[in-house]
This record gives structure tokens, sequence and C-alpha cells, in this order.
């Protein structure tokens, strides 16, 4: 299934359990939320990298309530600005836009005339030479986002995941999966050896070498459950201590993710933690592998398994067995 990604725009506070259910109604059918969750705060150097993001999406979703936004030094917000940008841009643009804003409650609202201005002339801007969706309910909103973004897919697909020009794509997709052979016959090879040694690397990191590992944290003690990235410094042992046991029944990709960040949460007694980054548990599979502790096999339906080689056995046992005469693990 075609993976796309979707950028949902709106202003912050008053409207976070909307954007919750529009991010979740995008997970819920398979796609990719993007927006403000990673930077909540608005200023121009932030504004210039949601850029770069909205230019990465293939749609844009913007709800609107009752306020205005954020503005910059010339008086404009912040969500307008992302707007014009994405219009600018070419983007498919599926608008929401409350229909009885008296009915929402005062916290929410803006009083002052010349933001509500403001406000009127950008609901007209948005809804000039394009259909837009009007909601009242939360309930309501989520129905309508569904709605809308499958009939986009359908009737206006973008490139998703594969980011080039439909001439290439062809070509590209053999290239892959030509790619994707090879390494499933290279996996077969390495699974097969059940002594696979460390690889000869002069300045391989050891497993008493630290490292910084990129983790994601949500903070919900505000409500707001917003996104930000944490780094975390633990050695190449610690991590490999964090997913071993696990691996004696091997693991996929995804689980073994998931694992590090379960172990993480209990190292560093921090809930928060929500995800690893992709790039960093590559990184952290790739270092096992140098250093001969897991090997590579097929599942039955063609994906990846990491497994425990006969010497990550012996470092496990040798990092986490109790010893008789300590009484804890090392």
């Amino acid at each position: 299934m075609k993976k796309y990604q979707v950028f949902v725009s709106s202003t912050f506070r008053d409207l976070i359990d909307e954007r919750t259910d529009a991010i979740r109604a995008i997970l819920d059918l398979g796609h990719i939320p993007s927006g403000m969750e990673l930077f909540p705060s608005a200023d121009i150097e932030q504004f210039e990298y949601i850029k770069k993001v909205i230019d990465e999406c293939d749609y844009y979703v913007l709800i609107i309530g009752a306020r205005y936004g954020s503005e910059d030094e010339s008086g404009i917000s912040y969500t307008e600005k992302e707007f014009d940008y994405a219009a600018h841009s070419g983007k498919t643009i599926l608008a929401f836009i409350h229909n009885d804003t008296e009915k929402i409650v005062s916290g929410k609202v803006d009083y002052k005339l010349e933001t509500v201005e403001k406000l009127q002339k950008f609901r007209s801007k948005v809804s000039s030479g394009r259909l837009v969706s009007f909601w009242t309910t939360r309930e309501g909103l989520e129905a309508k986002v569904i709605k809308s973004l499958a009939k986009a897919f359908s009737e206006s697909p973008a490139l998703g995941w594969v980011r080039g020009g439909n001439d290439d794509r062809e070509e590209l997709l053999e290239q892959i999966n030509k790619l994707r052979l090879e390494n499933e016959e290279a996996q077969r090879i390495l699974a097969k050896n059940d002594n696979y040694e460390e690889v000869d690397i002069d300045d391989l990191a050891g497993l008493d070498d630290k490292f910084d590992c990129n983790v994601i944290a949500a903070e919900y003690s505000d409500g707001s459950g917003k996104r930000q990235s944490e780094t975390k410094t633990i050695t190449w042992g610690t991590a490999f201590s964090l997913v071993a046991p696990s691996l004696l029944g091997g693991l996929t990709t995804q689980l073994f993710s998931k694992k590090i960040i379960q172990g993480l949460r209990e190292l560093f007694e921090d809930p928060t933690l929500v995800s690893i980054s992709s790039t960093d548990a590559d990184i952290i599979k790739v270092q096992m592998l140098a250093l001969g502790l897991v090997k590579l096999d097929l599942t039955d339906v063609g994906g990846e398994k990491i497994l425990l080689t006969d010497k990550g056995k012996a470092t496990m046992f040798k990092l986490m067995a109790v010893k008789k005469d300590a009484g804890q693990k090392s």
C-alpha cells in the first residue's frame, strides 16, 4: 500500500483535541501525519523549516476554528503563512472550517476586532476557489477528515513514498527489487553461518564505548502530548543488553526498535520516551552485526529477523547472568 505524508495545520492550543483526532484518523488510514507538534512555538526560523516539511508532504489538511493564531512581524498568522505556502506549492488542500463559532467556548475565541477581521478574511481566502468542509463537533470533524482524505487519495493520488518523476518510477522500482533480492540472498548466506565473526575494522567501537542515542519523548503533563527529540548516552554493551534476551527467539526490525525504547524507558526511568529514530535503530543493528553478536534471517513472509549468534549468546551471558559472588547483574 502506498503511504502518503499529510501535513496538519491549525492554530495550536485551541484545537489540540481536534488535531489529535485528525492525526489519529490519518494513522488509522495507514498514512503518515506531520505538523506543528514537532515545533509548536512559532518564529521565522522554524517557519523556514516548516516549509521544507510541507514540501515533503503529499497532502495539506487545514483546520480553522475561532482564532487567527500567532502573527509574524507583518501581522500575518503563521497558520495563514503555512496555507499560502501550501497553495503556492500546488499541494492538494483539504480545509475544514468551523461553521458555528458562537458555540465555541470563550477561551478558544478571538474577540479583538482587528484579529476577528483577519480571521474572517482568512476564512474567505481558504473558501475561494476550492471546496471546503464545515464542522461543529469533534466527532463530525474526524468523520469528515477520514472521508475527505480517502476521496483525495483515490481521486488525486500523489507520489507518496517514491518521490520522483513518473518516467523514472518503473526503472527505480526495478532497481529496488533487484537490491531487495540481492539483500535477501546475502541474508540467507549470513543466516546459515552460525560462526559469524566480528568484522575486521580497526576503529570499531567496542561494548564499553559510549554513543548518543536519539529518541522521541512526549510531554503529557500539560495535556498537549507534544513530542520533542532527546539524546540518551549509553554504551554499546548496554544497548545490546536491552534487546539480547528477546533475540534468542528472533525479532523483526520493528520489534527490535520497540524493545530498545522499552529498555530505555526502564533504564532512565522515563515513561515519556515513545520511540527511537529509525536511523539510530539501524545503527545499533549494524553495530551488533559488525561485532558479530547478531545475524540476520528471513521470516516466513520474506521479512527480516534478527537473531543472536553463538558469540552473542556468550556475550549476553557474560553481561547479564547473575554471578554467585555478586548476586546481581554486572
